[in-house]
């Protein structure tokens, strides 16, 4: 492999952060809009599900082809379909769509996203192996980690400032105009790809991860942790008007909290995962301890103890989750990263929708604090359960050769 030029993995890093940001503003904004013009929890949770819909039916197709095809043209692909959501939006807001017909029109656009999604997302993570030597692959990883939690964390103050400034066509135009300057640096990230897909190869996906249980038992976990994303980016919105009595604007900033934390604990897993020789064991007591958290969020009633508890949670959140995308990374052959990729983005994006979808139900049926409790109790139950089962995840550490 060629010495990657410092301008194409900026491209890259850069690349991945405003399309990451865009995608969350996207997300939150139609959850804002769902809550502000249709009114119903339980099909915001259905809005925020449908987008994960192409995903399920995407994600083999799309793992295939990564391990055939240039990675960096499926992601630009993929971001070309962003783009047409991006577009539906901002023409949804102009031509002002009657009430009675928005639902329908949301959800088709939440449609075309997941359908970028199940390009993008797997894209992006196989893509970065092709780019950076095996050696430094764990420590990019890391790094590349931040970016969705720097989107997420970000987004929701973007989305409720840039909208209280400018009228909605106005802001969806900003969504527009930035994915066709990421589209752009697409061009200066190296297209050196090669395909390492056999197809003579009689090992299907499936029997690769039985023979490996210490990647499948990370996969599942992270699937555990990840979770929690929906109800947060459903719930918390409502909890923090209806319950804690913050304003919209306050809402966005109070919503990055979590983001910020999600960020923090990115930065200590880039920092110190690879000294951590019970790697494996520390992840399941930070996912015990984001249960506890997120079970004090539902009981308070104060707005700034509730921002506390979320910065905190998020940075146990980013830790985790940041510590399980690289272990990931570290253990798969490069002979199935496309199918592999594919399907952890499947994880990455259908967790959360299942959580939201979930816990909107049970909101709509009692209320968001008894929902997030829910949430707090499966999550806090499935670590103790976990961890007394899943032994290869228990003594799992990071090599440390590919951390040099």
């Amino acid at each position: 492999m060629s010495k990657l030029k410092p301008r194409g993995l900026g491209a890259y890093y850069l690349n991945s952060f405003v399309t990451l940001l865009l995608a969350n503003m996207f997300h939150y904004s139609l959850i804002i809009i769902s809550n502000e013009n249709v009114g119903s929890k339980a099909f915001t949770g259905v809005l925020f599900f449908s987008i994960f819909i192409p995903i399920l039916f995407l994600t083999p197709f799309i793992g295939r082809l990564l391990d055939k095809k240039k990675r960096r043209t499926l992601l630009f692909m993929g971001q070309l379909i962003t783009l047409i959501a991006y577009v539906s939006l901002f023409l949804s807001q102009w031509i002002e769509v009657p009430k009675d017909v928005l639902p329908f029109g949301l959800i088709i656009m939440a449609l075309i996203m997941g359908a970028s999604l199940a390009m993008v997302v797997p894209a992006r993570i196989a893509l970065l192996a092709d780019i950076v030597p095996k050696e430094k692959l764990a420590n990019a990883t890391a790094t590349s980690a931040l970016f969705p939690m720097l989107g997420f964390s970000l987004a929701p103050a973007c989305v409720d400032f840039f909208s209280s400034k400018l009228n909605n066509p106005g802001y969806f135009e900003l969504l527009i105009i930035f994915q066709i300057v990421a589209m752009y640096l697409i061009i200066l990230i190296p297209n050196n790809s090669k395909s390492v897909f056999n197809s003579t190869d009689k090992i299907s996906l499936k029997n690769y991860l039985a023979k490996m249980p210490l990647l499948k038992e990370t996969l599942l976990f992270f699937c555990l942790i990840i979770f929690i994303i929906g109800p947060f980016q459903t719930l918390l919105p409502v909890l923090l008007v209806e319950e804690l009595g913050v304003s919209k604007l306050q809402r966005g900033l109070f919503m990055s909290s979590l983001g910020a934390g999600l960020l923090v604990g990115g930065i200590l897993s880039r920092l110190y995962i690879a000294n951590l020789v019970k790697l494996g064991r520390v992840i399941f007591i930070v996912g015990g301890l984001i249960g506890v958290l997120v079970s004090f969020i539902a009981s308070v009633n104060t707005a700034s103890v509730a921002v506390f508890l979320l910065f905190v949670t998020g940075t146990l959140l980013g830790f985790a989750a940041s510590a399980l995308t690289v272990l990931i990374q570290d253990v798969t052959d490069d002979r199935y990263r496309g199918r592999l990729t594919a399907l952890f983005s499947l994880i990455f994006q259908l967790a959360p929708a299942l959580g939201g979808l979930a816990t909107g139900f049970i909101a709509q049926l009692s209320d968001a604090r008894t929902s997030l409790m829910v949430a707090a109790i499966v999550i806090l139950g499935s670590s103790i359960m976990l961890y007394l089962v899943f032994t290869q995840l228990n003594n799992a550490r990071l090599d440390q050769q590919a951390t040099n």
